[in-house]
């Protein structure tokens, strides 16, 4: 049965509300079933016990009188004839015994009023000596009474007469007992039952509350309403984990729409500057005739606005592309110094034209993709070229320590103010737009470098202060660190 029950609560496609309701009904009644049962059997034989000791007691009196005086008459019929009106139910005894008193001859000497009528001699066994009665007590049931018996020889010891004892102990009240108790406790278990389920049905209810609620706040969760969150605070604390993983998951879909949302409207508007220049222009050129020299130089303006758009392009594509988490990291022990002097070597005709040397300090060897390695360098040399003063230095170290590399590029520029340094990984985010404008840069240079440091589980930090320079600080992890991600 209660394997049957253990198969009905394997997973299936019925609610969680229902499995709890039959988990908790199902053991319930159980657990019911087997106190009742133990319940009912204890009564059975506390009450066959308590039986079967009346019979004796009343055996070792008849025993004792006899054993005294066996021709004690009035002893042995006060005895006997305990009942003088038998058809007549005595309410103030449970048992209801008979006693029939035979000679060695087998003759009658006396009997309980109608236990002729009950119980003859013939139902009973043969006769046992006074220390075997326990053993030989015999079971019958007639005209739909129940009955113990047990037929004793007492060998007397002053005449040394024989006498047989015959007792039949009436246990139908025992059993009409039982029988009663029987009924008692199958309604009992009915009752038992159903209030099992109802009360199992509304705990389930009550413990799935949170839940509904969770499912109830999340339907009204939509693209404008991402800023809801679901109410832990009463909730128990196996459902509050949960809801607290909700929320966490919410922060996170909210801050990927919201930047999603910025990314779309700072692309709209990075776009729209060159195409309004290209439109603008090609309207003016069509409205009259123009001279060679004004198509080539309308031409060469709008060729200008072209390369923006394709090294706008290709910055956002490059940069979808290494954030893309599926992608697969080509690891590879590299040479930091070597890298950095062959960018150096690449920016070097940049740098002579604004006068700026560079240095070159220490060394070391970390795990990382090359192309990526060298991509994320080459943005923070460059922005330190464009933004460095003529006639300075831009001072970069190498710093090998045992769990970690640190590379900082320091230049001698015009700096910015600290509040822009939150925002400057940003997309788009330009501390003077007309300057980065005017450069030709698009914005997405520190987010690239942000993005591939992330993905080698490392880190940048930028100091800077406007009129002296800034300082960026790429830090790698070792080699240790870095293993899983190229397994």
């Amino acid at each position: 049965m209660f394997s049957k029950i253990v198969k009905h609560l394997k997973p299936t496609n019925t609610s969680l509300r229902q499995q709890i309701t039959v988990t908790m009904a199902s053991t319930f009644v159980v657990l019911l079933l087997l106190v009742s049962g133990m319940a009912y059997f204890s009564l059975e034989t506390i009450l066959s016990k308590a039986a079967m000791s009346y019979l004796i007691d009343e055996s070792s009196v008849m025993i004792k009188i006899l054993d005294k005086d066996p021709d004690d008459i009035g002893a042995l019929e006060q005895e006997v004839n305990w009942n003088p009106y038998p058809q007549q139910i005595r309410k103030d005894r449970a048992f209801f015994y008979y006693i029939r008193l035979l000679t060695a001859d087998k003759g009658t000497l006396l009997e309980t009023n109608g236990m002729s009528k009950r119980v003859g001699t013939s139902h009973f066994s043969k006769p046992v000596l006074p220390n075997k009665i326990r053993q030989h007590i015999k079971h019958i049931n007639k005209h739909h009474k129940d009955y113990l018996l047990i037929n004793i020889k007492v060998p007397t010891s002053i005449s040394g007469a024989v006498r047989y004892v015959q007792i039949a102990l009436d246990t139908s009240f025992q059993y009409e007992v039982i029988e009663q108790y029987w009924w008692v406790l199958l309604g009992l278990l009915l009752m038992s039952g159903l209030m099992a389920i109802i009360i199992s049905y509304f705990t389930a209810k009550r413990c799935m509350q949170p839940i509904t609620e969770m499912s109830r706040m999340t339907h009204r969760i939509t693209s404008e309403k991402l800023d809801q969150r679901l109410s832990i605070k009463n909730y128990p604390h196996e459902f509050a984990v949960l809801g607290e993983s909700v929320n966490a998951m919410l922060n996170r879909i909210e801050d990927s729409f919201n930047r999603l949302q910025q990314f779309s409207s700072d692309l709209a508007h990075e776009l729209r500057t060159p195409l309004g220049n290209l439109l603008g222009e090609a309207e003016i050129v069509l409205r009259q005739a123009r001279g060679n020299d004004e198509y080539r130089q309308v031409i060469e303006s709008s060729l200008e606005e072209y390369q923006r758009l394709q090294k706008l392009t290709e910055s956002i594509l490059y940069l979808a592309k290494i954030e893309n988490p599926k992608r697969f990291l080509a690891m590879e022990m590299i040479d930091v110094r070597e890298i950095i002097q062959h960018l150096l070597n690449f920016y070097e005709m940049l740098a002579e034209e604004k006068h700026i040397s560079f240095t070159l300090s220490g060394e070391g060897t970390i795990q990382a993709e090359k192309i990526l390695f060298q991509q994320a360098l080459s943005n923070i040399i460059s922005n330190a070229l464009k933004y460095s003063y003529e006639n300075s230095e831009i001072d970069i170290r190498i710093c090998s320590e045992a769990e970690q590399l640190t590379i900082e590029i320091k230049d001698n520029g015009i700096g910015m103010s600290p509040e822009h340094l939150p925002m400057l990984f940003q997309r788009f985010y330009r501390v003077d737009k007309d300057r980065s404008a005017k450069s030709g840069g698009t914005g997405l240079g520190l987010a690239i470098v942000k993005s591939i440091m992330t993905l080698h589980q490392g880190d940048i930090k930028i100091e800077s202060h406007p009129g002296i320079g800034t300082t960026v600080k790429l830090v790698f992890k070792k080699e240790e660190a870095l293993t899983s991600l190229s397994s």
